[in-house]
């Protein structure tokens, strides 16, 4: 007799339990905050970490049934479903990034200090009374950039990450499709990520004069002053700072490496 499919895979076991809003401090000081579901029992069991700017209570939300349209999509809702991973004996905790949510700090785009934080929320929960010591990471789109990311910091509780489709080349593979700033998904993007911040990162990085030097260029451009939205920017670069940075930066360089693991995937040291 065949056995069915259904009854060869892990089976549900736990009832799931969350704990909402809990603090955990990184390496600078900054709280950040998770929500972890887990078994509703004693004992210790592997753990999983989604992580992005969507925020942790838009996780809560029901999953679309089915893409609506580009916009739309998954609504954001991409790190796993913790009802199905709970219940068959793992932790799924949901962190917000820096400057997300109620979580301190200023937001940084795929930068270091972020890809350190999910370092640090790595080792916090492997130390977890609730915790086996063995931490995986998982989710789609931006929570599969981060995995990649934070695998390369290799924090040492971490044992796997499963990265569903996630670029791995910043500039080529989403900011700039053959040279072409894409505008359009940014422009969109920034009202998803439930921040905070404002200030662009391009401001730390340059000088006031180096910068004003590049908008006066920026301003000039046929193809900014054909955009509205671009040129508007310019102006005003705290209305989507992740679109500002990125027209600043037109060129790939070391502001694309820090945020692509093509740079770095000799720093991954375990499975993907």
């Amino acid at each position: 007799m065949v056995q069915d499919w259904h009854d060869l895979i892990s089976q549900v076991q736990y009832q799931v339990k969350l704990e909402e809003d809990v603090p955990i401090t990184a390496r600078d000081g900054v709280t950040l905050f998770a929500d972890v579901y887990r078994p509703d029992t004693r004992g210790k069991f592997p753990a999983l970490l989604s992580l992005s700017p969507y925020g942790k209570d838009i996780q809560k939300l029901p999953v679309p049934e089915k893409s609506q349209d580009r916009y739309r999509g998954t609504g954001g809702i991409e790190s796993g479903i913790p009802e199905y991973f709970v219940a068959r004996g793992y932790v799924h905790v949901r962190a917000d990034h820096r400057g997300i949510g109620n979580s301190e700090g200023e937001y940084c785009h795929f930068g270091q200090k972020q890809q350190e934080d999910g370092y640090d929320i790595v080792e916090w929960i492997a130390k977890q009374p609730w915790c086996n010591g063995n931490v995986g990471m998982l989710g789609h789109s931006w929570f599969a950039v981060n995995q990649y990311l934070v695998a390369a910091q290799n924090p040492p509780h971490l044992k796997a990450i499963f990265p569903h489709s996630g670029y791995t080349d910043e500039y080529r593979h989403f900011d700039y499709h053959g040279g072409m700033l894409d505008w359009g998904f940014y422009n969109h993007l920034w009202r998803s990520i439930v921040t905070h911040t404002t200030e662009p990162i391009s401001k730390k990085e340059f000088t006031n004069d180096q910068l004003e030097t590049i908008l006066v260029k920026l301003r000039n451009n046929i193809d900014i002053k054909s955009v509205p939205f671009l040129y508007q920017l310019t102006l005003v670069p705290e209305k989507n700072p992740v679109l500002f940075d990125l027209l600043v930066h037109p060129y790939d360089g070391p502001f694309y490496w820090e945020r692509s693991i093509y740079t770095r995937y000799d720093k991954i040291k375990i499975p993907v």
